[in-house]
C-alpha cells in the first residue's frame, strides 16, 4: 500500500488552547487527540471548539489533518456518568466543527480493560487499539 509520514506529539496535561499556537513539522498525517483534560477541568465548550479549530488551522494547510474523539474515561472519582455525559456531548460538537473544516474523525470508545490503573490513561491494550483505530482510519483515506 501507499506510505506516508505520520506525526504525532505529546503534551501532557495539555488543554485544546495549549496547542492551538503549535506548529510542526512537514508530515503526510497529522492527528489530534485531544479534549480529555478539557473535559475534566470543566473548560467550557466554545472554549474547547476555539482551541480545537486553531489547532486545525495551524495544520491543515500541509497536512491531512485527523482528530480522535474525547476518549470515555474511567474516573476513579466517581464522576464517571458526569464526565462521559460532558464527553458525548463535547464529542457531537467536535464532530459538527471537524467535518465543516474537513478534519476526519476516529471515533474511539475505550472499554475499562483498556485504561491504566488510574482510570485516565492507557494501558498497553488501550495504546495497541487506539494505534489500530488510527491506522484504519488513515489507510482508508490513502487507499
Amino acid at each position: 500500500g501507499k506510505k506516508c509520514v505520520v506525526q504525532g506529539n505529546c503534551f501532557p496535561s495539555a488543554v485544546m488552547q495549549d496547542l492551538a499556537g503549535f506548529r510542526s513539522g512537514a508530515a503526510d498525517v497529522k492527528v489530534i487527540i485531544c479534549g480529555g483534560n478539557d473535559v475534566d477541568q470543566g473548560k467550557d465548550v466554545q472554549e474547547i471548539v476555539e482551541g480545537f479549530a486553531a489547532t486545525v488551522d495551524n495544520h491543515k494547510e500541509t497536512s491531512a489533518v485527523f482528530a480522535c474523539s474525547v476518549f470515555n474515561r474511567k474516573w476513579s472519582d466517581g464522576r464517571n456518568t458526569e464526565l462521559n455525559v460532558r464527553t458525548f456531548h463535547v464529542n457531537e460538537i467536535l464532530g459538527l466543527v471537524a467535518e465543516s473544516m474537513g478534519v476526519r474523525m476516529i471515533e474511539v470508545w475505550i472499554q475499562d480493560d483498556m485504561f491504566a490503573r488510574d482510570g485516565l490513561h492507557l494501558n498497553e491494550r488501550g495504546k495497541k487499539y487506539l494505534a489500530e483505530r488510527i491506522a484504519e482510519r488513515i489507510g482508508g483515506f490513502l487507499g
